[in-house]
């Protein structure tokens, strides 16, 4: 698995990091299995011409929140968090209890026959993720690709 370290960039005033290549999202899907996801809770909004789906994901980076859509399927992922990047990991601590794992998100929707998976956008604000996913009136399309989130 190749590694996204943050790179300086000079037109925005903060740090680059690149998405992950599919083959690293396909890679992180073994260490996914063998952890318990949990499915984050989902809103559903239909409109006259398109689709909202809010999905609650407290606690994630923007930058650990993959989609990706191929036929008529939808799924968001969260990659965990290199452990490196925990402070807690360089410090000398013992975890007495550890309940959660924010690292650990994964839902597949299927989407309906009209849904135009070519123009999806998808932003993340204050913990929640929202796809707005227009309609179609021709074929939709079936290819597979990746969505950027904004």
């Amino acid at each position: 698995m190749t590694t996204n370290a943050a790179r300086e960039c000079l037109v925005y005033p903060g740090t680059y990091t690149p998405m992950p290549e599919m083959q690293d999202i396909a890679g992180s899907g073994s260490s996914l299995e063998c952890k318990q996801s949990i499915a984050p809770a989902m809103n559903l909004n239909e409109e006259a011409d398109s689709f909202f789906f809010e999905l609650l994901m407290p606690g994630i980076s923007r930058e650990n929140i993959v989609v990706l859509t191929g036929g008529n399927l939808l799924s968001v992922l969260v990659i965990p968090a290199q452990k490196g990047a925990d402070s807690r990991a360089t410090l000398q601590v013992q975890e007495l209890v550890h309940e959660f794992d924010k690292g650990q998100m994964e839902r597949q929707i299927e989407l309906p026959a009209n849904a135009n998976t070519e123009f999806i956008s998808a932003e993340f604000h204050k913990g929640v993720l929202t796809l707005h996913i227009p309609k179609t009136s021709g074929t939709p399309n079936t290819e597979k690709k990746q969505v950027i989130v904004y």
